[in-house]
């Protein structure tokens, strides 16, 4: 009894009965969504549990349990699950996120490190990733566009694309939006002027993308003239 007390409790020592009888042939994680970035990072994440939790190996997850040590006498049975279950995290998380330079940044050792450094970069965006989208964003305000129609159309299409999100907020987007109608006349300016004024305080943080396309809907009402009127 002694010894099961100070027995050092880590992940390899709380794999149930089940994980432990498997036999490498019997190990068959079932396809998940692709990671491609923070939009389905949660999601994803469920995913990952979900499956995980079927074949009894949330323990390899655990933050808050050790990995064992070499000599543990389940090592060897911990190390092989650890192998499948990173090669299956690696095969649903999008290339773009795999060949980013941060990973140089982290010392993979267990699922646990992979799962915290893939958040970290994913929640985090690259600052040259972000320089480059902000780029984006602002040589959108500059771009010709023929019409109003044209300049919504393209700039909902640019969203709705990725093209401007990651670093380009919801509000942000429609501060983009309401820029370019500045320039379209009276009636653009008019209405910018009342978006505006009728935005809550906090509207930078509720923000959500289906606020941004009924602003985007609404303005198509504005009409069709050319967006670079003086």
């Amino acid at each position: 009894m002694e010894s099961r007390q100070t027995r050092r409790v880590t992940q390899a020592t709380l794999l149930p009965k089940s994980a432990k009888g498997l036999a490498d042939q019997e190990l068959s994680l079932a396809p998940i969504g692709l990671l491609q970035g923070a939009e389905n990072l949660f999601p994803w994440m469920d995913q990952v549990k979900a499956e995980l939790n079927r074949w009894g190996l949330m323990v390899m997850v655990d933050p808050h349990l050790p990995p064992p040590g070499p000599h543990d006498p389940e090592y060897e049975r911990w190390n092989h699950f650890k192998h499948r279950v990173l090669d299956w995290l690696s095969a649903h998380v999008s290339q773009e996120i795999r060949n980013g330079s941060r990973w140089a940044w982290y010392t993979i050792q267990s699922p646990v490190d992979y799962l915290m450094a893939v958040e970290f970069i994913v929640r985090q965006p690259d600052a040259r990733l972000a320089r480059d989208k902000w780029d984006n964003a602002l040589r959108f305000l500059h771009n010709e566009h023929r019409s109003i129609k044209e300049y919504i159309t393209e700039l909902k299409r640019a969203v709705m694309a990725s093209d401007l999100v990651g670093t380009i907020t919801p509000f942000q987007a429609t501060c983009i939006l309401l820029s370019g109608l500045e320039k379209s006349g009276e009636d653009g300016r008019q209405f910018s002027e009342r978006i505006f004024s009728t935005l809550p305080l906090d509207i930078a943080r509720i923000m959500t993308m289906d606020h941004f396309f009924a602003i985007c809907d609404d303005a198509s009402g504005i009409g069709d003239r050319r967006l670079n009127a003086k």
